[in-house]
């Protein structure tokens, strides 16, 4: 039987997910590989868009050789805003607990689930979109790469729900 293990302790100055768009700065902790259970991690800890966050990373299912990662941190609504290239003007501000369950697809590399209470982020949009910074506001994103583009699906509490196709070019 072969047999490989393998551990690094981190202390990088970026961590950078081309696919998504994403880069970590001042990541520390413990990575290791072995043939069982893939590439994983205990804990990891960054920074994402100048806040703390903790990451996890294992594999997506049982014996499965693609990747999981879940991170949980806080981030500033504009930030977020900018990243997934939403303009959306002095609407939204504050910050907000979020989770983010990052995966590695079968195909067409990694999809996530970005998931937060919204509580400490102050929106001025119009009803129903509009809240005050102490209140939550459940948010729910599905970002899912297939062939050609990208499936979008938010749920915004039970106020709002919607679906769309962002072509890749």
């Amino acid at each position: 039987t072969s047999r490989l293990e393998l551990a690094a302790g981190i202390d990088a100055r970026r961590l950078l997910m081309a696919d998504l768009g994403l880069e970590f700065a001042g990541l520390r902790g413990t990575l290791g590989f072995d043939l069982g259970r893939g590439l994983h991690s205990e804990r990891l800890d960054a920074t994402l868009w100048g806040r703390p966050l903790r990451a996890v990373i294992g594999a997506a299912a049982p014996g499965s050789r693609r990747i999981a990662i879940g991170v949980d941190g806080t981030a500033e609504l504009a930030r977020v805003a900018q990243w997934l290239k939403w303009d959306t003007g002095e609407y939204l501000s504050g910050a907000a607990p979020f989770r983010l369950a990052i995966e590695q697809q079968e195909q067409h590399g990694f999809g996530f689930v970005l998931t937060s209470s919204l509580k400490g982020a102050l929106s001025t949009l119009p009803v129903p979109l509009a809240k005050e910074a102490a209140e939550t506001l459940p948010l729910e994103l599905h970002w899912t790469p297939v062939e050609r583009g990208t499936e979008i699906a938010l749920q915004l509490g039970e106020q709002l729900k919607g679906a769309l196709y962002r072509d890749a070019r």
